[in-house]
């Protein structure tokens, strides 16, 4: 980076010496700037957590696995017991939304609340001829196949998301 407004020289940099471990390293920043950069490093780790969670299930459906892995299983990989649990993968946040963007929902400036967006949604209602998240692919003969580029895309979550979404709109549709 280049020098600030007064004239001092800032750097940053971001390291990955494991596999899910992450080192942030800051020259030359304010306390508070560096705290800020910190809790929305967490909070994008969490949602991306929660869209590879999201996906997890979805291939998990499409293998025909319906009771081996939920949408309210907590991922065996995370590591609750030394940190808070993931925002995004309480019961108020629905799947449909960890589908449709790829970016973390704007939190409140409060410094507590790390994922404030993901805990004031509503409960998860279903209308009777919904299907729940973890039944959604059941007794599908078919999935509409990727089409030919589609597969390439940058955001598997997305492309995943997007059959599971035409879904329930076919649902909706009704027969």
């Amino acid at each position: 980076m280049g020098p600030d407004e007064e004239g001092l020289y800032c750097a940053v940099w971001i390291t990955m010496p494991h596999v899910g471990q992450v080192t942030l390293h800051c020259y030359n920043w304010s306390v508070d700037l560096g705290l800020a950069l910190s809790r929305q490093l967490v909070q994008l780790f969490k949602w991306q957590n929660a869209r590879a969670h999201v996906v997890h299930c979805l291939l998990n459906q499409k293998m025909g696995l319906f009771h081996h892995y939920c949408f309210s299983d907590t991922p065996s990989h995370d590591d609750s017991k030394q940190q808070e649990p993931n925002p995004f993968l309480n019961p108020a946040v629905e799947p449909d939304t960890l589908l449709r963007s790829s970016v973390p929902p704007v939190t409140s400036r409060d410094p507590g609340r790390l994922g404030s967006a993901g805990r004031s949604l509503a409960p998860l209602h279903f209308p009777s001829e919904l299907l729940p998240f973890d039944e959604a692919l059941r007794d599908m003969s078919t999935v509409r196949p990727f089409a030919a580029g589609e597969q390439d895309g940058p955001d598997v979550v997305t492309r995943h998301g997007n059959q599971l979404l035409e879904v329930k709109a076919a649902e909706r549709r009704g027969p």
